[in-house]
């Protein structure tokens, strides 16, 4: 016996709602502080790796380093998608030029392109949690410092 399983969308917008590209966009343009001010009061950040999810007051010194490590980074987009009534997927690849400390790491000068991804679960004024998918052992590959 099979069972139907009802098409995606039927039972939700599939619009990507403005707090969802307001956290992308100030991310993206390195507005650390625009993109803490997404994130509901009880927000939550969790990544590989991560003792504990980062609450939104520690969002701007988890991700600093970043920019620091790579001060030309970009992030493209390569997919951006409401995936249920109050959760988008955010697919991305960093680029950048390892030129500066990156967690401890001292500048290697070697171009990256490292994938990931992101489940954003969100209210209509604000994001309430981010779940983050990356491999370090990639970009510490990238970096030739395995």
């Amino acid at each position: 016996m099979t069972t139907s399983v009802p098409p995606l969308g039927e039972s939700f917008d599939r619009t990507v709602p403005e707090i969802v590209h307001a956290y992308v966009a100030a991310f993206c343009r390195h507005d650390l502080d625009a993109y803490a001010q997404t994130f509901a009061e009880e927000g939550v950040y969790d990544y590989p790796g991560a003792s504990s999810p980062a609450r939104k007051e520690q969002l701007k010194e988890i991700l600093e380093p970043l920019w620091t490590g790579f001060p030309d980074v970009v992030w493209e987009t390569a997919a951006l998608a409401r995936v249920s009534a109050a959760q988008c997927v955010w697919v991305w690849v960093l680029e950048g030029t390892h030129t500066g400390d990156l967690y401890g790491t001292p500048a290697t000068q070697r171009r990256v392109r490292w994938p990931g991804c992101e489940f954003i679960a969100f209210r209509p004024d604000a994001i309430l949690r981010v779940q983050a998918y990356f491999d370090f052992e990639e970009l510490r590959r990238q970096l030739a410092t395995v």
